[in-house]
């Protein structure tokens, strides 16, 4: 306090939330002493026994409507306690009042800092006042049937709730720059609204674009909150673009959406609030999209069923791929997995008929049941990395599969694994295996050859059966369980 000076002193008391502060702080040196009486204006609400403190006030704020007006009459006041009226030379009113309000009553001694658009309001708007502007209260201009465009200035923070609402002839809309919140059904029912971008100081939006058909909406990288229903439409659709292609989704709720083909609904550019593409709805397809590189988690079904898209790349920014994300994408050729994913889900591509190519990275460590069942033709899958686990019918009715090393790694050949995969002619079972399940080779019509090595302690049941072409095969001494009908009749098992 020794190098402040009296009017620096003023200037931090000026932030003082409490009268009692600038008692204490007239106390601690006799420089501040006098400090109240420095002010031309007031720095905190007054109550009426409090203005003797700021004897030499000019200009009187107003935070509160229920605050005292020291005898001046300020529409939208309540009525000062007093008859003796102080004399300002200008009164500043910070609470918000109504447009109608500001233009009635406005002038070089009143002067309104918080002008809101009420209902009652908007016959008055035009251009020539929208600067006086911070914010569109609600309903404002709800189901107003000749507003076609307008202009948002920059003092406006805020458009509540069904600002816009049902305003069916809206076709263009400019945001205020500085415009911090969108409420809750503010365009809804715009139906002729055809774009609008959304400024970057908004982080939330939700519900205000239902039935917008037309609309394309630009989300800035700030938006971090997309809540539930916020473009459903009336179809409870929505759409999105990624990179040049537009598409549509069901039931946005917060980092997530629903992905299905193209149509004319409001559009999303950009949709950094995506985490989750989740799962399909029922009777829906979904089309091929480059998933945007923000998405983590592809859940449950999410594409499953679709029959348009035949390859797919999946960005490093996914960790997860739920069980039949992919199921059933009967035109899917190619598929390339991120090195960020370490597990194949259940089903996770079971029925892509048209599966030829698939990219494992050597990331992937589990294999779970029936990944890969009735991929028919896949012909070859190359595992490059440490596979600990595969799971029961991985590879089952995979008819053109005729290469596969999954069995370098793992220390047993699941059940079904390669059920009634007919074209697999020869296999050679590595030192690891020590079990071969049941029914894991049964069908497998073209094999002619199979090399068992000692570490096998198992074979199961019908392991080998329906494998017609293997006339002879040799297994160890070793074996301590094999089960019945293990090979066919024809078949002769020599033990060495």
């Amino acid at each position: 306090m020794a190098r402040l000076d009296a009017f620096h002193g003023m200037i931090v008391s000026k932030y003082f939330t409490r009268l009692v502060d600038y008692f204490v702080f007239s106390t601690v040196s006799t420089k501040f002493k006098d400090n109240t009486s420095k002010f031309h204006f007031n720095p905190i609400p007054l109550r009426l026994a409090d203005i003797k403190h700021f004897e030499r006030i000019e200009t009187l704020h107003i935070w509160s409507c229920n605050a005292e007006t020291f005898g001046q009459n300020v529409a939208g006041c309540k009525i000062s306690n007093t008859t003796t009226k102080h004399n300002f030379f200008q009164i500043i009113v910070w609470f918000k009042v109504s447009l109608s309000t500001f233009l009635t009553n406005n002038t070089k001694n009143v002067v309104y800092k918080n002008v809101g658009l009420f209902k009652d309001d908007s016959v008055h708007f035009d251009d020539k006042i929208t600067n006086t502007l911070c914010s569109f209260e609600n309903f404002c201009f709800m189901k107003n049937t000749t507003l076609q465009n307008i202009v948002i200035s920059n003092n406006v923070t805020s458009l509540c709730n069904s600002v816009f609402e049902g305003c069916k002839r809206l076709s263009a809309v400019s945001l205020s720059h500085n415009l911090v919140t969108i409420g809750y059904s503010c365009f809804n029912g715009c139906e002729c609204l055809v774009n609008i971008k959304i400024p970057h100081r908004v982080s939330s939006i939700s519900n205000c674009f239902d039935g917008c058909r037309a609309l394309t909406i630009d989300i800035p990288a700030d938006v971090t909150k997309f809540g539930d229903k916020v473009v459903c439409g009336m179809t409870k659709m929505f759409g999105f673009v990624l990179g040049n292609a537009r598409y549509k989704a069901f039931q946005v709720t917060d980092y997530s959406c629903y992905c299905t083909p193209n149509i004319d609904l409001t559009t999303i550019k950009n949709p950094h609030f995506m985490k989750t593409i989740k799962e399909r709805q029922s009777g829906v397809e979904c089309p091929l999209i480059d998933i945007p590189t923000c998405v983590t988690f592809i859940a449950k079904t999410a594409f499953g069923g679709n029959r348009d898209f035949s390859c797919i790349n999946i960005p490093h920014s996914v960790t997860q791929l739920d069980s039949f994300c992919f199921s059933g994408c009967k035109r899917l050729r190619e598929v390339t997995l991120p090195t960020s994913v370490s597990r194949i889900a259940p089903s996770t591509f079971e029925n892509c008929i048209s599966l030829t190519k698939i990219a494992i990275p050597s990331t992937i460590s589990i294999v779970e049941s029936v990944a890969f069942r009735h991929c028919e033709a896949l012909k070859s899958i190359i595992f490059c990395g440490n596979i600990s686990t595969i799971g029961i019918s991985v590879f089952c009715a995979c008819t053109s599969l005729s290469e596969v090393n999954v069995l370098d790694w793992v220390n047993e050949i699941p059940d079904w694994c390669f059920y009634e995969c007919s074209s697999l002619d020869s296999v050679v079972i590595p030192d690891c295996i020590n079990r071969i399940g049941n029914n894991s080779f049964n069908g497998c019509a073209s094999l002619s050859s199979v090399q068992i090595p000692r570490s096998v302690t198992f074979i199961g049941v019908s392991a080998f059966g329906k494998c017609y072409n293997l006339l002879e095969v040799v297994i160890p001494k070793s074996i301590k369980v094999v089960g019945q009908h293990a090979f066919p009749n024809k078949t002769k098992v020599k033990k060495k």
